[in-house]
């Protein structure tokens, strides 16, 4: 779900529609050499020494930037995300991104710190015990950090968790300090224990009605319902709310009188999780396309990524007229990443 982006923050990374894994996949692009993994002294791949960690990073910030720009466009998160505390007036009925999953805020749990990695083959291998029904929601941590790591394969049997990682997403943070290259073979330059965890969606709290009442004494005080809300439509976010409170003893939400009977609310605020599950290889095209018309350099010299983002920066001689209705630009990838989103946006009334 997420990248390996070694040095610095996860901020970017977290909801990535594409990551840098599945990027190297799109652009065909070996992953070894992605990642500054040599795995012979005789390799000759023109990547090789090109690929830093701050390439890597220009990658993955661009990736963002470009997912966001798209989102704005299509109306809809393109990997799943929450929402918390979204303003809206009393009588809103729609939220501000489609796709809506369900309400709720993001809650997390520890399945298990410090678990062994084991590397005796490639893909490494980590095994958990667990009683969890779903893959749906585990995230592997390098361990102590907030940095998320990408596994090829999570597979539950008989209580276990089964995880592979390619080698090359396991460098160690120090390996990269210590050089660029990383000799494949050395398995001191790879992580040994890894943070298993579950990041889902809380569902006991959808949010809060308010009032804002101005006290001479005390300036404006804010007088606060919690609320349910029911999501109507879940492609468009169409909704409404009730005054309710979760009963954790009942496992659902109980209705309430509104606080105020005769005074209407200010407004509310809603927390809901939306996206897209599974993004399209259409949309993840755009987001790819979009982030190389934003860069204003190809970050590595090799041929592959050379030619990839000049196919996508370059801007014809002869523009046709309908090309300047792109909000993305004049590249050839801004244009094909705007094309995209006009055929795939959510089309409904936009009222918040």
């Amino acid at each position: 779900m997420g990248n390996i982006v070694p040095l610095e923050s996860d901020a970017i990374t977290v909801n990535s529609a594409v990551s840098l894994p599945r990027y190297c996949q799109i652009l065909g692009m070996d992953e070894n050499t992605f990642w500054g993994v040599r795995q012979s002294s005789t390799d000759v791949n023109p990547c090789l020494g090109d690929w830093t960690s701050e390439a890597r990073r220009e990658v993955a910030h661009y990736l963002s930037l470009a997912q966001l720009e798209l989102e704005r466009v299509l109306l809809y998160p393109l990997s799943p995300r929450w929402f918390a505390n979204e303003p809206k007036i009393f009588n809103a009925k729609l939220t501000r991104y489609g796709k809506v999953i369900a309400p709720g805020v993001r809650a997390e749990e520890i399945i298990q710190s410090g678990v062994s990695v084991v590397h005796n083959t490639d893909p490494a291998v980590v095994i958990v015990d667990t009683t969890i029904t779903s893959t749906d929601d585990v995230r592997v941590y390098y361990e102590g950090k907030d940095t998320i790591i990408n596994p090829s394969s999570l597979e539950l049997s008989d209580g276990q968790l089964l995880i592979e990682i390619p080698r090359c997403r396991l460098v160690s943070q120090d390996a990269y300090l210590e050089s660029e290259m990383i000799d494949y073979y050395d398995l001191s330059k790879f992580i040994t224990k890894v943070d298993i965890k579950r990041v889902y969606n809380d569902t006991t709290d959808h949010g809060y009605i308010y009032w804002n009442y101005d006290n001479d004494s005390l300036g404006i005080t804010r007088e606060t319902q919690f609320l349910t809300m029911i999501i109507k439509n879940h492609m468009t976010g169409i909704f409404k709310i009730k005054p309710a409170s979760y009963d954790s003893a009942l496992g659902k939400f109980v209705t309430d009188d509104l606080l105020h009977e005769y005074d209407k609310p200010d407004g509310i605020y809603i927390n809901y999780y939306a996206g897209l599950t599974d993004v399209p290889d259409l949309l993840e095209d755009a987001v790819v396309r979009l982030a190389h018309a934003r860069m204003p350099e190809s970050p590595c010299g090799c041929s592959i990524m050379a030619r990839a983002w000049k196919r996508d920066t370059k801007v014809p001689e002869t523009i046709a007229y309908n090309r300047y209705k792109s909000a993305f630009g004049l590249e050839d990838g801004a244009w094909a990443a705007w094309q995209i989103a006009q055929e795939m946006k959510l089309r409904r009334t936009v009222f918040y």
